[in-house]
Parts: structure tokens; C-alpha cells; sequence
């Protein structure tokens, strides 16, 4: 079902199909402003992360049915910058999040190092979460009716301003920050 006939389906309002597309339009380039494009096979996200560490920790997870690469940068000064594609003996992807990817020293590793070199390059496909990220839309437009109309009525002495409608934005945006849970290791 298209997000438009999901916003009518939760309202009544009596706004042309034109205008709620343009609601749904804002509400999705805001989400894709915050949380990054939605996830798409054909195009893989690309994400820089500073090394020198032993593990790294991605905001959006990997999903492992897709190809990614990570590549290593280390940058020798005078002797140049050397780049290393890593294979998969070279690094650990925690599960069951797959947000977290720990340099890995031992086992088959053609280039063992316990923690991570100057930078690092992660090109991959994140998890799709295009159900939580439409739903969320929605929502976002809904909200967005509700409180255009209520801010043009008037009841009594009380009017419709009101500053709810932004914590209550923020609060649904906020359901698609990532949640990691707890990393002992």
C-alpha cells in the first residue's frame, strides 16, 4: 500500500492528494537527512571511520547478504599512504547486531593487527529497515495534520499553539536511532 493511501487511511483531512505528497516528501527527505539513504542493494552506503582503535562501531548495521568491503589506510609519511583491502580472516563482524567490527590478530589473517589502522573505509548495504523508516513517515504527517489543525482553531481562551508537536516529532524520529544493545567482549 502506498504511503498516501496510508496517511488517508489514519485521518481525515481535506487536503489535496498534492499537498499530502508534498508532506510525505518533507517527512521522508528528513528522515533520509538524519538516518542516511534507505538501505538499496544498487547503492551501497560509503562511511569513513578514524582507526587506531580496536574495534569499530557502525551506526546503521551491515546487511551480511550483501557484498561490502572495508579497506585499511595507513598513512607512512614520507614512504606514502598504503591501502589495504581487507579479507574477511582480517576482521570480525559481531553478531547478531553486525554493527560491530573488531581488527582481528589471529586465526588465517594474511595481515594480523590488534587494533584498526588511520582510517578506515566501510563501503556496504545497511539492514532495511524501509518498513520502521515508512511508518515512522506516516506518522510524521499525521502528526503534521493534527497539529496544523489544531493550531488554526481556537476554543474558548485557549488556542492551538502549542510545543508538544516537536517533542513529539523528535520522539518519532527518534525511533529509528539504531538500538545496539550491550557489547561485552
Amino acid at each position: 500500500m502506498a504511503i498516501l493511501d496510508r496517511v488517508k487511511l489514519r485521518t481525515e483531512t481535506d487536503l489535496p492528494d498534492s499537498e499530502l505528497q508534498l508532506m510525505i516528501d518533507e517527512a521522508n527527505q528528513d528522515v533520509i537527512t538524519r538516518f542516511g539513504p534507505h538501505a538499496d542493494p544498487a547503492n551501497p552506503i560509503t562511511i569513513w571511520l578514524e582507526g587506531w582503535r580496536e574495534k569499530l562501531v557502525l551506526w546503521r548495521a551491515i546487511d551480511i547478504t550483501q557484498p561490502y568491503t572495508i579497506t585499511e589506510y595507513m598513512d607512512w609519511g614520507s614512504a606514502g599512504e598504503t591501502v589495504y583491502v581487507l579479507q574477511p580472516a582480517d576482521f570480525k563482524l559481531w553478531a547478531p547486531y553486525n554493527i560491530v567490527i573488531q581488527r582481528w590478530y589471529g586465526g588465517d589473517s594474511a595481515r594480523p593487527r590488534r587494533i584498526w589502522g588511520e582510517r578506515v573505509q566501510i563501503v556496504y548495504v545497511p539492514v532495511n529497515d524501509g518498513d520502521q523508516r515508512e511508518e515512522v513517515i506516516v506518522k510524521l504527517v499525521v502528526l503534521g495534520i493534527q497539529y496544523d489543525a489544531f493550531k488554526s482553531q481556537t476554543v474558548g481562551d485557549i488556542s492551538g499553539e502549542t510545543t508538544d508537536y516537536h517533542e513529539e516529532r523528535r520522539q518519532l524520529m527518534n525511533t529509528l536511532m539504531p538500538r545496539h544493545g550491550m557489547d561485552i567482549a
